[in-house]
């Protein structure tokens, strides 16, 4: 967590000037032990991998308090054929003779297990990690692979002996309101660690397993899973602490992030936008924010962009790089007292996508373009 002493406690060379130096350290140091106790503290464990998250709790799926939806074709089982470490005892994998790892590639297959969890008040910002094995199909088209999803506690998933279809991030059709989380194939070599997060508003909740295969090719095996870790936690702010990109650790003063935290791009630095898939809850700009050459799109819950657009200063969101047009999608509201520029080129614009639910506001005294009197493309 990157948490500014300016922010909560005002100048710290104000402070440095009142309190002797070794008293000042003191004082630092304690902020910091406490600020990582209450950050421990307040974490809820929501599936615990020594538990139901390790899958040792009983020979099957309901006895580690999940529920399976197998079609036909390339179940999902409990068994002790993966035996390489941190893999142990019993684990979840694809099976076609109900006792070891693979996958019948040319029968299509949409096969999931699942468990409720329950998002406590304030803690939105959800912990998943696991390890995994899995073979597949295409790392680029992802015909065969396995995914894991948030789905409302309404939403039951079906097993079928079709597959949904192509592609890394498509949600199922039987997955209503369903939050990508991960996904991935063709790492069966070696055990792999998945860790990644979530933004959940409190409320009840499904952690959904998913594999798919089209029946036309593949590597054998399927997905298998284990030590299974969900929680939650408040959302984390990060405020950047130099220019850099969004992925680099030092950008943010030691770690990076995630889609489910807040974030600030502190004055005077560019944060650069460099990788697919990067996003935020609250974003606050009052440096640069821009895109690097290979992400098209970047997505915010609420955006605030603060500056003085009279002289094109303080706060700027570059909605290009260079020439090429990307896009800004806000799910929220945006407050612009800096500059939002999406004026990529006079023949490629850039695009401000507001992709929530009514009512979105937009609001400031900020200017839209390159210039005060240009004005760029807005969708709404």
């Amino acid at each position: 967590m990157n948490t500014s002493l300016t922010t909560l406690i005002g100048s710290t060379k104000n402070a440095t000037n009142r309190l002797p130096k070794a008293v000042w350290a003191l004082f630092v140091g304690l902020c910091f032990f406490v600020t990582g106790l209450l950050s421990v503290q307040a974490q809820t464990v929501l599936v615990d991998p020594a538990g139901a998250g390790g899958f040792n709790l009983g020979t099957d799926f309901a006895s580690n308090g999940w529920t399976v939806a197998n079609s036909a074709n390339n179940p999902w089982i409990l068994g002790q054929a993966n035996s390489t470490a941190p893999f142990g005892g019993y684990s979840a994998y694809i099976s076609t003779d109900g006792s070891t790892p693979g996958y019948l590639n040319t029968a299509a297959a949409s096969n999931f297990f699942w468990r409720d969890v329950v998002v406590p008040a304030g803690q939105e910002r959800i912990n998943v990690s696991f390890n995994w094995l899995s073979g597949g199909e295409s790392t680029t088209s992802f015909f065969d692979c396995w995914q894991v999803f948030f789905v409302p506690a309404t939403t039951t998933p079906v097993g079928a002996i079709v597959s949904p279809g192509s592609g890394l991030t498509l949600v199922p059709s039987s997955l209503t309101g369903g939050i990508f989380v991960g996904g991935g194939n063709l790492q069966s070599a070696a055990v792999q660690t998945f860790s990644g997060a979530a933004y959940l508003p409190a409320g009840s909740y499904r952690l959904v397993f998913h594999w798919k295969n089209d029946g036309s090719g593949g590597t054998t095996p399927g997905a298998s899973f284990d030590n299974i870790s969900v929680s939650s936690q408040a959302a984390a702010t990060f405020t950047s602490v130099a220019t850099g990109n969004w992925s680099d650790p030092t950008t943010w003063g030691g770690s990076v992030p995630s889609i489910a935290d807040n974030a600030i791009v502190a004055s005077g630095h560019t944060v650069t936008i460099n990788a697919a898939g990067q996003g935020i809850q609250n974003l606050t700009v009052s440096g640069t924010l821009t895109y690097g050459a290979t992400p098209t799109e970047f997505q915010a819950k609420d955006l605030t962009v603060w500056g003085l657009p009279a002289q094109l200063a303080g706060g700027v969101v570059n909605v290009f790089a260079g020439t090429t047009a990307k896009t800004l999608r806000v799910s929220g509201n945006i407050v612009n007292h800096g500059r939002v520029n999406t004026l990529a080129s006079s023949t490629a614009n850039g695009t401000l996508n507001l992709n929530g639910t009514a009512p979105q506001t937009v609001s400031g005294t900020g200017v839209w373009g390159g210039t005060v009197s240009a004005v760029g493309t807005t969708n709404e």
